[in-house]
């Protein structure tokens, strides 16, 4: 008899890379791009660079459709809203 024959799953597993005994596929070149460790801050500049982008052309259109005093009144607001969650670990004795 030749044995048991492996699986389909036992073959795809043993076929993938970094399967190999004592490899360690975390640390290749390839997959470190994949790191969240590497993604999240590259996409949290990314997000400030989109919305310091779009501050220009937002405050000239929020300009032409509605009083320069207002504009300016809903932009604190929403500042302070955005703000607000952070007041409850502000330090009192500032």
């Amino acid at each position: 008899g030749a044995g048991p024959t492996p699986s389909t799953t036992e073959l795809a597993e043993a076929s993938e890379p970094g399967s190999e005994p004592g490899s360690d596929l975390a640390t290749s070149p390839a997959a470190a791009w994949l790191d969240a460790g590497f993604l999240w801050p590259r996409a949290l500049l990314l997000g400030c660079a989109v919305l310091y982008g779009t501050n220009f052309p937002l405050g000239r259109m929020m300009n032409e459709h509605m009083p320069s005093s207002a504009a300016t009144s809903d932009r604190l607001l929403l500042a302070a809203l955005a703000l607000a969650p952070f007041l409850k670990d502000l330090n009192p004795n500032l």
